[in-house]
């Protein structure tokens, strides 16, 4: 994702469903990683934050996602679930897809400081 109303450098690359292992276990979540894209063709991160989203294991996770800019000034993140309900076990029940709206926030006791928590849940047609 490329947010071109914040700074006009500000690139977003999304990691579907990643195992993370955590002090009170291990799960899985999205990791949003914002990313610098250099002249040179290549790239570095800036920063890794993790999604408050959990989903069940490493096949479903966010399929796609879109950045824009509330009227708040806050950048959001609305993902895409893979399957519906954002679930493997009732992924194929038909008209229950899922979009999670994000907002990033520091939270010292996060991998990388930070995590996308979900601002607002909504369901597809």
């Amino acid at each position: 994702m490329h947010d071109a109303s914040g700074s006009g450098e500000d690139y977003y690359v999304v990691r579907e469903s990643v195992k993370t292992v955590h002090a009170t276990g291990s799960y899985y979540d999205a990791q949003i990683l914002k990313v610098h894209l250099n002249k040179d063709g290549t790239y570095h991160v800036e920063e890794s934050c993790h999604s408050e989203k959990k989903f069940e294991g490493d096949s479903k996770g966010f399929e796609g996602a879109v950045s824009l800019r509330g009227k708040d000034g806050v950048l959001y993140i609305l993902g895409l679930c893979e399957g519906n309900y954002c679930s493997e076990t009732h992924g194929k029940e038909v008209g229950n897809g899922r979009v999670v709206v994000m907002a990033r926030e520091d939270k010292p006791d996060a991998p990388g400081g930070c995590q996308w928590k979900t601002a607002r849940l909504t369901l597809t047609p």
